[in-house]
């Protein structure tokens, strides 16, 4: 599939751009601009507008806050478009079209021969691990029902239908061969339930995916079975995939991780984490990151909210992160991650410049900058940029209590009176605040690491998780 801007009007009438590959491009006047125009319509910005080929879909995304941009004659800050749309940017008037390329399919390879059949061996009897629920009844049976049992023997906790936790509307609702039992979160990607494996009395989390597309589905559920294959103490373990009978949507099955994530313990401290703290939490990190990009998956998602908190059996807590590889895939299969409408504004703030311009072609560096941004928030409880925090946006609300209908409608009102930029030319344009500006007590050697790690240039940065795990661990007895 491909997206083509044809120039209907303008200055540069006739002129076409094309996008054939899903990926993301920015349209303006600056040199960076993947779309360039000239300076012959003064009313294009410089970073005017950004395209998001996700096939079957292409989505838009107004980054200019001054000359706002039409599609179809009606001003829109994000929508997904459709072949014939019109969008307007100053002077110039642009034609959409949508077409499906024909890919060509490479002959046949010759059937393999086939060698000498192998004598049969009669596999092992796999081992039986003793299962109780917390009331006392046995669970041996259904536990082992798959032979699984002993392999996640400290991933999945286990229960009888009496003890499971209270459901809310969502209760007793199925996907396959599991109940729903609570909404535990929300994303751009899906929701995520705490769930009920009927077969085996496992409680687990089921993230069921925003792709109502049954061959999409198909698609996705195919791909992200290879992240299943990732397993480390640091990573959240994927048990299962699949898709739901009756609707089509793809769905990943993962270990439940009760603590949540460290966004939740951010918000639940009112405040920043301690030094020590904050930095072995992201030494635990790099740690899983470090084995997701050795298995050639970049992360792109890396965030508070994807970094879950479990208790170890010793009673240690441990990060686990989720999420892995999934933002890759959900817009290989036809899903938004950098336009999806209602994105929380603050979580591109942890995404690097180079994946905004192209999020098809980023690195490992692009999840250690999202880390060092991470740290840089757990170490002050702000961002690198001059941009409202959760908690900013919480104060505001209590400050003007009953004038806003949602945080959002605070946000957008935030930005309007302090001028903020977007979140997209922020991290475009803006240098990150050296964090001792915003808290002077940050040692000096630590401070080193976290402006190394959010630097905009790419090759400023760590460019393996291992070297920047090393520089932490190194000041960490410090801290």
């Amino acid at each position: 599939m491909e997206i083509r801007l044809e120039v209907a009007k303008g200055p540069e009438r006739g002129q076409v751009f094309v996008l054939a590959e899903p990926t993301t491009a920015i349209a303006g006047r600056h040199t960076d601009a993947r779309f360039r125009f000239s300076e012959q319509d003064p009313y294009i910005s410089r970073r005017h507008f950004l395209l998001e080929l996700s096939p079957p879909r292409a989505y838009f995304r107004d980054l200019d806050v001054t000359n706002p941009s039409k599609i179809n004659g009606r001003y829109v800050q994000e929508a997904e478009l459709a072949d014939g749309d019109l969008i307007e940017v100053g002077y110039t008037c642009l034609k959409v079209s949508l077409r499906a390329v024909k890919v060509a399919v490479p002959p046949p390879a010759p059937a393999p021969v086939k060698p000498p059949a192998a004598p049969v061996v009669k596999p092992a009897q796999p081992q039986r691990l003793a299962v109780a629920c917390g009331c006392g009844q046995d669970l041996t049976a259904r536990a082992n029902h798959d032979g699984r049992a002993c392999e996640l023997r400290d991933v999945v906790s286990y229960a009888c239908e009496k003890c499971l936790p209270k459901g809310d509307p969502v209760a007793n609702r199925s996907v396959n061969d599991y109940t729903l039992l609570n909404a535990i979160g929300e994303g751009g990607m899906g929701t995520v339930y705490l769930a009920y494996h009927r077969p085996t009395a496992r409680v687990v989390a089921l993230k069921q995916m925003k792709i109502a597309d049954r061959q999409l589905g198909a698609r996705f559920e195919r791909e992200i079975r290879l992240l299943q294959r990732v397993i480390h103490p640091h990573v959240l373990r994927c048990l299962d995939s699949g898709q739901a009978a009756n609707n089509g949507q793809p769905y990943l099955v993962m270990e439940y991780a009760p603590l949540g994530s460290l966004d939740q313990l951010l918000t639940d401290q009112n405040s920043s984490l301690p030094k020590a703290i904050a930095v072995a939490y992201i030494i635990q990190a790099l740690r899983g990151l470090g084995q997701i990009h050795q298995a050639g998956i970049v992360h792109r998602d890396l965030k508070p909210e994807n970094l879950l908190l479990k208790k170890d059996p010793p009673g240690t807590t441990r990060v686990k992160i989720m999420d892995f590889g999934l933002a890759r895939e959900f817009s290989r299969a036809g899903g938004s991650v950098l336009t999806r409408v209602g994105q929380a504004m603050g979580t591109l703030l942890y995404m690097p410049p180079e994946q905004i311009k192209d999020a098809h072609s980023v690195r490992e560096p692009a999840d250690l900058y999202s880390l060092g941004v991470t740290l840089y928030h757990l170490l002050t409880g702000q961002y690198p940029f001059n941009f409202p925090t959760p908690r900013d946006i919480l104060r505001f609300l209590v400050e003007n209590q009953g004038k806003f209908r949602s945080p959002e409608e605070a946000l957008q009102h935030l930005i309007a009176i302090r001028k903020f930029k977007t979140p997209y030319l922020i991290v475009l344009e803006d240098e990150p605040i050296p964090i001792r500006q915003r808290q002077s007590a940050i040692p000096a050697e630590l401070a080193r690491i976290v402006d190394q790690a959010i630097s905009k240039p790419v090759e400023r940065r760590f460019q393996r998780a291992a070297d920047f795990q090393q520089s932490l661990e190194a000041v960490y007895p410090r801290l």
